[in-house]
């Protein structure tokens, strides 16, 4: 009896890369064993992958970062090490990829405020934005630091760093006054050097990283990256338009990247550190959301125009961005689209990392953030919620509205232990008084939960010595009378960084225009971020692999699996071209036009060549042959797959040529997990049962017991497939909802769902 197979199911098998899941059937004639639980993966492969990393740090530095940049200078030696030497578990032994050339360059996300306040002698500027409240500095009030790549550290002593070292960065081991137009723009390492001058290279990166805590706190991390990365020639081009400059300074509404005008990007200030043919690794660090302001009117809290005036003042500045985002702020699709031309056709070779404002839970599962972007932006907690705070004005305590964003994290502060009090709350204040706690005392700064408390309440002020009078950020919402509160210092409060998160999903989405970028997001509400460096660094490593493959495949009767690769030519090129016909299939089948960016182009199936994976199967490709075979046994995985055990590798004389694109596409069955054996295991192990217990759930999941089945007969390798399934003579050998396959005599028939989705 001959039952055709329907098209396959498919789940999703989760990577640290950029995956593309099959969304309709393969183009080859493979006959599914067990149609319901085979998983189809599509992805794009790097032909030659990058040696080189270029790696973009973006750090806050306003003043809430202290803390924040302490965690992150104490993973950076880990996040160096591994890069430069491949080893990541720090066994000393190399365990993944490792570059041949790291340049390290750091911006902030202070980019002034677009030079508000700089004309107005009673309002000084804005505090921290280019002004100290009594003068001004017209550049910084302008573009801040103008995301140009620092040269400085921002302190001569840095924590974490050995003591007397000179972190002006000329290396003579005592502080002095170097110029520093002397210093580099950036930090380079080249593989094969010493230990010592490795340690030096991770000293500098220490150094370089501390870039203060003084900087303009309207955030624009976003703007930073861009301008820094972004050639002067295609400035224009940019999505809402050029970068901001004062009426009549063109020159600065020009980006700093490297570009191929000859002249206009000659002397880009960054151009120098920025390579072609690298891998770029942008990684943003803020507590806050981004800013970036298409109109400097945004930042402009005394404004006279009716449409952007606040009604209190400077009371509700920080929630300008909020609140003016679609009149005043650049969509993010401006910082998708700049971001990926940087990388325009390779996109696997750009990463995007993001230690911002998002709770832990949405970032520590398996999926760790790349691919549960959707599921982090509709978490409640990552809504912009505005909610009142209780501000002194006009001679006296007000609740102002609108006046703080609800964080969407918060983290306290490992050794501190938290207190307890009872209070009565009252909505007319947010004074708490007679204030009586468990043990210990409470200070300012504290982060206060409890029932009738709005998200992110914090301590203002404590007075007396107990009983004590607690003034907090907002009022209660709601009045109540012996309620117990929580206080816990806290060590970074967060707000959604919704935008930044909406910059990674759309880096990281497949489009007609783009194959999607690496991107990841990780919580800066945690203890330390050794767990986030670490994620971070596995996408930079995945990034710099040419093939590996996320889960073993099985090998059948022939030694091929279950794969397509199929290569998309240059323009001009033909499947049967001389020296091409050879690598792959004549087929017609097998062959198509295509058509990218106007141009028609031929699609190719590479060969695949079959590999016997035995130990003494000697070198295992056979001479003279060439096309891609599937390699989980050869001593390359362990640096090429960062630890992965298969991948897709091309025989010598089978790379396609420069210009083509490469795409694998893989079918797998997908196991349970509760079973030691189950429909569609490879035959490797063999198909026997170590135990009646295991044979007996085998049989009980699939009702085979009282179809007559038994399964130490019935249950074997199908030698074909190389897989364990269920052989049978008719429809009413096989469990509910199986049918007998037949092919027509090729193999022997066997069991198999015929309806996708559905179980047995």
């Amino acid at each position: 009896m001959t039952h055709p197979p329907s098209c396959f199911a498919r789940s999703r098998i989760g990577l640290s890369v950029a995956v593309l899941l099959a969304t309709s059937c393969s183009d080859r004639a493979l006959r599914p064993l067990n149609p319901c639980t085979t998983a189809g993966v599509s992805t794009r492969l790097e032909i030659d992958p990058p040696q080189s990393v270029d790696l973009l740090f973006m750090i806050d530095d306003s003043g809430s970062m202290r803390e924040e940049q302490e965690k992150l200078r104490r993973e950076l030696p880990r996040m160096v090490t591994a890069l430069v030497t491949g080893d990541v578990d720090g066994d000393g032994r190399s365990d993944g990829p490792k570059v041949s050339s790291l340049r390290v360059g750091v911006v902030t996300s202070d980019m002034g405020v677009g030079g508000i306040g700089v004309d107005d002698p009673a309002q000084h500027g804005i505090a921290s934005c280019g002004s100290n409240g009594v003068t001004t500095d017209f550049a910084r009030a302008h573009f801040g630091d103008d995301g140009v790549l620092r040269r400085t550290a921002h302190d001569a002593s840095v924590p974490g760093v050995p003591t007397g070292y000179d972190c002006d960065l000329d290396m003579d081991g005592v502080g002095d006054s170097v110029s520093a137009s002397m210093l580099p723009d950036y930090l380079t390492f080249v593989a094969g050097g010493s230990t010592t001058v490795q340690d030096e290279f991770i000293r500098r990166v220490a150094c370089l990283t501390n870039t203060g805590t003084d900087g303009c706190g309207f955030e624009q991390p976003l703007e930073s990256v861009l301008k820094a990365v972004t050639p002067p020639s295609e400035s224009n081009d940019l999505v809402g338009g050029a970068f901001h400059h004062p009426s009549g300074d063109l020159a600065s509404s020009l980006g700093h990247g490297h570009g191929n005008d000859p002249v206009l990007d000659a002397t880009a200030t960054n151009a120098s550190w920025f390579r072609d043919d690298s891998l770029l690794a942008i990684v943003v660090v803020t507590d806050e959301d981004d800013c970036s302001a298409s109109d400097p009117r945004v930042f402009d809290f005394a404004s006279s125009d009716p449409q952007f005036d606040d009604p209190y003042d400077a009371q509700q500045a920080q929630t300008r961005c909020v609140r003016f985002e679609r009149q005043l702020v650049h969509p993010v699709e401006r910082y998708v689209a700049g971001l990926l031309e940087r990388r325009r056709g390779r996109e696997s070779r750009l990463v995007f990392a993001a230690i911002t404002g998002v709770p832990p839970d949405l970032t520590d599962g398996p999926t760790e953030g790349v691919s549960n972007l959707d599921e982090i932006l509709a978490d409640a907690r990552m809504n912009v919620t505005l909610q009142p705070s209780e501000r002194p004005f006009m001679g006296g305590p007000v609740n102002v509205p609108d006046s703080e964003i609800a964080p969407a994290c918060q983290h306290a502060t490992p050794t501190s232990p938290p207190l307890t009090a009872t209070a009565t709350l009252s909505t007319s204040t947010a004074v708490l008084t007679g204030v009586t706690f468990a043990s210990g005392a409470p200070i300012a700064g504290m982060g206060v939960t409890g029932p009738g408390l709005q998200p992110g309440n914090t301590v203002r002020s404590v007075a007396g010595a107990g009983p004590y009078t607690v003034t907090l950020a907002s009022r209660p919402i709601s009045a109540a009378s012996g309620v117990t509160l929580t206080f816990t210092l806290l060590d970074v409060s967060a707000v959604p960084g919704r935008r930044i998160v909406r910059v990674a999903k759309g880096l990281a989405e497949v489009t007609a225009e783009s194959e999607g970028a690496n991107s990841i997001v990780q919580s800066i509400c945690v203890d330390d971020f050794r767990p986030a460096v670490r994620r971070i660094l596995h996408v930079i490593q995945q990034g710099l692999i040419a093939s590996c493959l996320p889960r073993p495949l099985i090998r059948d009767g022939q030694n091929i699996v279950a794969c397509d690769v199929f290569v998309t030519l240059p323009e001009g090129r033909a499947c049967d071209d001389g020296d091409l016909a050879a690598t792959y299939s004549q087929d017609p089948i097998d062959q198509r036009v295509v058509e990218l960016d106007g141009v028609r182009r031929a699609r190719c199936k590479m060969r695949q060549i079959p590999v016997d994976p035995a130990p003494d199967a000697g070198s295992r490709i056979p001479t003279g042959v060439t096309g891609w075979y599937y390699d989980d046994y050869s001593m390359e995985l362990v640096e090429s797959c960062a630890g992965g055990t298969q991948r897709i590798a091309f025989a010598p004389d089978s790379k396609p040529p420069q210009g083509s694109s490469v795409n694998a596409g893989c079918l797998q069955p997908v196991q349970d997990g509760d079973l030691e054996l189950d429909i569609g295991a490879s035959c490797t192990t063999g198909c026997a049962f170590a135990s009646t217990e295991s044979s007996d759930a085998f049989a009980l999941r699939y009702g085979l017991p009282e179809r007559g089945i038994d399964v130490a007969r019935d249950f074997r390798c199908e030698t074909t497939s190389n897989t364990c399934q269920i052989h049978c003579t008719s429809d009413a050998s096989c469990p509910g909802g199986y049918v007998c396959y037949d092919d027509g005599g090729a193999t022997a028939p066997i069991c198999v769902n015929p309806v996708c989705g559905q179980s047995p």
